[in-house]
């Protein structure tokens, strides 16, 4: 199944068109995210390809935000992008042994992380992992923080079961994009790609959106995110 992540922050646009359906075509299912001004973050989920989501667009289409992400081609049992509070996350990656991963994952979290009503796939017990990472702080640094000290914890696990695992992630608070693309011992080759792109006058969008992407939204001056690279989007930068 084609997957793509996508992300935005900048100048508002439709929540809608941050989905990456320009570049992989239409995809089987489809999640987004989008910050409302003086609210948190509003989700929503399709199990339809974008093509015959024309109802669950509508609103999204309709909405302009200032930060926006989106996960296509999510696989049945997923809820991505995860959401917690004020927080969006998506990832993209391989567990090549998620069975012997979970269970060590699940074994250390916190009390409060085990009693979130949150997803329990391999993806959403990294996203919970990250929350007991973060605890409560809030700022750019501090989710780069977690997310990289969430990314260690589950590069250990794999390691120690003698398997890989390769990493794309992005999280927001909603003032912020924050992206880690990376692996374990000698995945380079099969690390997810990521692309960042800060538009220009000549768009398309307004000028200084910040863009994050495993597909090319549309044609563009993409960078590629070296692999073990961090970056750090913020609405003032």
């Amino acid at each position: 199944m084609m997957r793509a992540l996508a992300a935005y922050l900048g100048p508002p646009i439709p929540a809608a068109n941050v989905l990456p359906r320009s570049a992989i075509g239409d995809v089987p299912a489809f999640g987004l995210g989008w910050y409302r001004p003086e609210h948190g973050p509003i989700r929503t989920a399709s199990r339809v390809p974008v093509s015959r989501g024309d109802a669950v667009l509508e609103v999204p289409s309709r909405e302009d935000s200032h930060c926006i992400l989106a996960h296509a081609g999510v696989r049945p049992g997923e809820a991505q992008p995860f959401r917690h509070g004020d927080l969006l996350f998506g990832f993209f990656g391989v567990l090549e042994a998620p069975q012997a991963v979970e269970s060590t994952l699940m074994a250390r979290l916190s009390e409060r992380s085990r009693a979130a009503n949150l997803d329990r796939t391999p993806e959403g017990l990294i996203f919970l992992t990250f929350l007991d990472e973060l605890r409560d702080r809030t700022e750019p640094d501090d989710l780069a923080d977690a997310l990289e000290k969430t990314v260690g914890v589950v590069q250990d696990l794999a390691t120690g079961h003698g398997t890989a695992a390769t990493f794309t992630a992005v999280v927001t608070q909603g003032d912020c994009l924050v992206t880690l693309r990376t692996g374990t011992s000698g995945t380079e080759a099969a690390l997810p790609p990521l692309r960042t792109l800060v538009t220009t006058d000549a768009g398309p969008g307004p000028a200084q959106g910040r863009w994050v992407c495993t597909e090319p939204a549309f044609a563009g001056d993409w960078t590629e995110l070296d692999p073990h690279s961090l970056v750090i989007f913020t609405r003032d930068v």
